[in-house]
């Protein structure tokens, strides 16, 4: 039986583990022009509100982009705020002042020329947004195009009290939801911020007490926040426990069953993770991500052991990516698995890195020497030690090859080269065992034999 020495690095690889917060906004859904975003702080009377603090936050789908940096800004004594430079897109907007909520948002949306733009249905963007804001929702999404300039706001408070319609009496339950709302987003910034200690500490009074939580999603939300700080913290159990809960809170949180494959496959527990994988992959709606899933699906699907499976995935993740190097090295890992080598040798192109191309070699010599195959398992050896001589242990089963074919004068120089290259390797003393045995089977030659 061949054996795979541990001179070979693997070949199958995930890709694209680094799960997200949020699914990440492709690149062409914004544009690389910065614009300037500013406004006026006033309260209901229409005085400036001095020291508010405005967040825009990136987002997608009305969800926090991972890596997203968000825009502060902080009014003056006229009540005014800057954010200098922004980018079009999606933004989750919050308004912070003491003892006061947003409850109405003006916005104007301008291109370079100080024009207002319109949109090709003949929307007209100058007053695109002039709406009442309902006060207990901390988070506004707002969308800014491209080709946007300049984004002219006006942001009006009131007190809490006087946000309230008339003559509506204050409900307990209300208060209570508030208030973990509020500290979901207190969590939801030291998330950005990196304190995932205090995330997962914060979000836990807040399940404590989880009956204040109307809403399921945000109660996945909150779960999902849990999830992801718990894996940045090496705690992969209770990570899937938390996602878990926050997929039966919300069976259509795509990114929840992403997250969750990502640590199942930490815990190899590669038949939950495909399942997980291919959930994620049905809820999906961002094509940025699906190459990714589709990799990922493909190689939990093969650490199952279930290869024949994997070939429609990692076959549509080459359509969409015909250049991306780990889904070519995980499908030539299939097909020769499978025994399709024909189709293995095509994907080993110039493209693949040496290394990369050489284990993919590796791989399919190993395959052919355990099907007695040993003149095509010689000629890919020999591309191994082309492309990486590195790969020291391929020397050594080079010489095999050509030894079980008969070829034993050959094979010498080739045991030989592996000793030199790799003195300290463990099967050192095996080896030269084998030289001295095959230079005494060679026939002896300077004469006739005597008598």
């Amino acid at each position: 039986m061949f054996r795979n020495r541990s001179g070979v690095r693997g070949a199958l690889r995930l890709i694209g583990t680094g799960f997200v917060l949020a699914a990440a906004v492709t690149g062409a859904a914004l544009a690389q022009e910065t614009l300037r975003i500013a406004g006026d702080v006033v309260n209901a009377a229409g005085e400036p509100v001095i020291g508010a603090e405005v967040l825009l936050a990136p987002s997608a789908n009305g969800q926090l982009v991972s890596g997203g940096v968000p825009q502060r800004a902080k009014s003056n004594k006229k009540g005014r705020f800057t954010v200098a430079f922004a980018r079009p897109g999606e933004y989750l907007m919050t308004v912070t002042a003491p003892d006061l909520v947003l409850t109405k948002l003006t916005m104007k949306i301008r291109d370079a020329s100080k024009k207002p733009m319109t949109l090709a249905d003949g929307t007209d963007l100058a007053d695109i947004i002039d709406a009442a804001v309902d006060p207990s929702r901390r988070e506004i999404p707002i969308a800014i195009p491209k080709n946007a300039f300049y984004v002219d706001m006006v942001l009006g408070l009131a007190p809490p009290e006087a946000a309230r319609p008339a003559g509506r009496a204050v409900d307990p339950a209300d208060v209570a939801a508030a208030a973990s709302l509020k500290d979901l987003m207190k969590a939801r910034d030291d998330l950005l911020a990196g304190s995932f200690d205090a995330v997962v500490t914060e979000i836990d009074a807040v399940l404590a007490k989880k009956e204040t939580i109307k809403d399921p999603k945000d109660l996945a939300i909150a779960q999902y926040m849990k999830g992801y700080a718990l894996i940045k913290l090496g705690r992969a159990v209770e990570a899937e426990a938390a996602l878990s809960e926050a997929i039966v809170a919300d069976p259509t949180m795509g990114d929840a069953y992403a997250m969750r494959a990502g640590v199942l496959v930490e815990q190899k527990k590669f038949d939950e993770a495909s399942e997980a994988f291919r959930k994620a992959l049905e809820l999906n709606t961002d094509p940025a991500r699906r190459i990714a899933l589709l990799g990922n699906l493909g190689k939990s699907l093969i650490e199952a052991g279930k290869v024949d499976q994997a070939v429609p995935y990692l076959e549509e993740a080459l359509t969409l990516a015909p250049d991306d190097t780990d889904v070519i090295v995980n499908l030539v890992d299939v097909y020769t698995r499978l025994g399709r080598i024909d189709d293995a040798e095509k994907l080993i192109s110039d493209k693949l890195p040496p290394k990369d191309a050489a284990t993919l070699h590796f791989n399919i010599a190993a395959m052919m020497a355990n099907n007695k195959n040993y003149a095509e398992a010689e000629q890919h050896f020999r591309q191994v030690i082309a492309l990486d001589p590195t790969l020291v242990s391929a020397q050594r089963w080079l010489g095999e090859m050509i030894n079980a074919q008969g070829r034993p004068a050959e094979a010498i120089p080739e045991f030989e080269k592996y000793l030199e290259v790799n003195p300290g390797a463990e099967d050192a003393t095996e080896v030269k065992q084998m030289i001295d045995a095959l230079k005494k089977s060679l026939p002896k030659s300077g004469g006739a034999k005597k008598k």
